[in-house]
């Protein structure tokens, strides 16, 4: 009989699953306060003596600024980077342990069927809580008959999508350190580490030269701090017309590059 090679551990998957259930249910539970339960709390708003068209764009209004609070997508990335960085030590935890990392080790698992276990059960950590977060807001979103869904689509996709790409970072960075503790601080600097140098080195340029200014632009290198370039170029505008308010959302593309990275 003909033998295959597997590329997963169901029993891997669960352990993590079951072993790690905090880390995966606070996380649900904060995604649900900041958005679902956010909603609910605004449908018990009074709008008396508002005509049903300012009613509409009251709501969707204040459905915009959870998502993209003034905009910004900063909270989404920052929660991003910290929840790809807990996962990532979780799961990848018994490496730095020499008894559970030769206990593992030494059972007839395949290490690239270790790897893409642990790797997949820290990934569905991250993306089930998003899912369920943007199933639950699409219904009370129709419930409260706000209709600019795309927008939550949008959130869903770009906090899944950078933390992907964190969570990832995070594992690469881990497997060079080769220390648990190393791993947050490597890639909170790896994620500042081009834009901070580069902030020093224009500082220093004009103390240096008259008439050289010290102000910091973005620039298309900027991407090698991650961070700080998603905070920054993905955003939302708000176009102000004569009888409503229209949104436009920049940076989707962006986000799509550094899952392609990760």
């Amino acid at each position: 009989m003909q033998s295959k090679t597997s590329f997963f551990n169901r029993t891997i998957f669960r352990k993590n699953i079951t072993h790690f259930w905090p880390i995966w249910l606070i996380y649900t539970i904060f995604l649900l306060c900041m958005l679902p339960l956010r909603l609910l709390v605004n449908s018990g708003i009074s709008y008396e003596g508002y005509s049903a068209q300012e009613i509409t764009e009251i709501k969707q209004n204040n459905f915009m600024q959870i998502l993209f609070p003034d905009g910004s997508s900063t909270p989404i990335a920052l929660l991003s980077l910290a929840v790809g960085i807990i996962v990532a030590m979780a799961v990848f935890s018994y490496l730095y342990n020499n008894r559970s990392s030769h206990m593992f080790h030494a059972l007839p698992v395949r290490r690239t069927e270790l790897f893409i276990s642990n790797f997949l059960s820290g990934l569905c950590m991250i993306l089930v809580p998003i899912l369920l977060t943007f199933i639950l807001g699409t219904v009370f979103c129709i419930v409260q008959g706000i209709t600019t869904l795309q927008y939550l689509l949008a959130w869903a996709l770009i906090l899944a999508g950078e933390s992907f790409f964190f969570y990832s970072m995070a594992i690469m960075v881990g497997m060079f350190t080769g220390q648990l503790l190393a791993m947050p601080v490597f890639t909170i600097i790896l994620n500042v580490l081009y834009i901070g140098c580069r902030y020093v080195i224009t500082c220093i340029i004009s103390t240096i030269g008259y008439g050289m200014a010290n102000s910091y632009a973005d620039r298309m290198n900027s991407i090698l701090s991650p961070v700080i370039y998603l905070s920054n170029k993905v955003e939302v505008d708000y176009i102000y017309l004569e009888d409503k308010i229209e949104y436009q959302l920049f940076g989707l593309p962006i986000v799509g590059i550094y899952v392609l990275t990760g």
